[in-house]
């Protein structure tokens, strides 16, 4: 079975649409798991209306604690949930459904797939600041941490289950961000098989983006602080 597990924060008017794309691209035995940090907007309700479906289950947590955190809460659900494949993605409608089917079928011959803005055929996305700050933060870590991969912060992926059971997914410190780095790092050390897969990044239809400066500056902090933990792999 193959869970879908989507954070979500103030996220109201995107849920029907993204549900409706979902509905379009995937088939076979799937469900979703969506993890929302309380959001104020309406979108828990949205998604309440959705779980007439037996595919949709709600996870509310308690407060706002960061994009990691809803994550570990995320993919350990899945695994509970007897989930063999389990792929993650941004309820913000810049992550296109259409792309499901091309992320599962790289997962036959890998064991994690990153769905890459950065690789030939992605498009990045308009936003050229962003852009470029996120080349910045993605080639720097590349480049220090000697990873296998060229979007090292996409939450557009897809693992298998046994990938995800192989890392203590409380072990890393990161809630933000910074835990799609580390955990892409935890699965290179361990010799699980990373591909990519290009992506067409779309500018989010509604809603604000949760993309800051600071991200970044704590992006930097963690690459550092891995960079003296474990050094390169030299995979690059």
């Amino acid at each position: 079975m193959t869970i879908l597990v989507i954070p979500t924060y103030n996220e109201a008017g995107n849920i029907l649409s993204l549900l409706g794309k979902i509905e379009q691209n995937m088939a076979g035995d799937y469900k979703l798991i969506f993890v929302d940090d309380n959001s104020s907007d309406g979108t828990i309700e949205e998604i309440r209306k959705a779980q007439a479906d037996s595919k949709v289950e709600l996870i509310v947590r308690g407060g706002r604690r960061g994009l990691g955190a809803s994550l570990k809460d995320g993919l350990e659900a899945a695994l509970d949930r007897g989930a063999d494949k389990v792929v993650t993605m941004d309820a913000d409608l810049s992550h296109d459904p259409a792309a499901l089917p091309a992320l599962l079928a790289a997962g036959e011959r890998a064991d994690v797939v990153l769905g890459s803005r950065y690789v030939a055929g992605g498009r990045p996305g308009p936003n050229f600041y962003r852009v470029a700050l996120s080349r910045l933060a993605n080639n720097l870590s590349r480049w220090l941490l000697g990873l296998p991969a060229h979007d090292l912060t996409t939450n557009y992926r897809y693992y298998n289950s046994a990938a995800l059971k192989a890392v203590d997914l409380r072990s890393i410190k990161s809630d933000d961000y910074n835990f799609l780095l580390e955990l892409v790092v935890e699965l290179s050390r361990i010799g699980k098989t990373i591909t990519e897969i290009p992506i067409d990044f779309k500018k989010r239809r509604y809603g604000s983006s949760k993309f800051s400066l600071g991200q970044i500056i704590r992006s930097a902090l963690t690459v550092a602080r891995l960079h003296l933990k474990y050094g390169s792999n030299d995979k690059t």
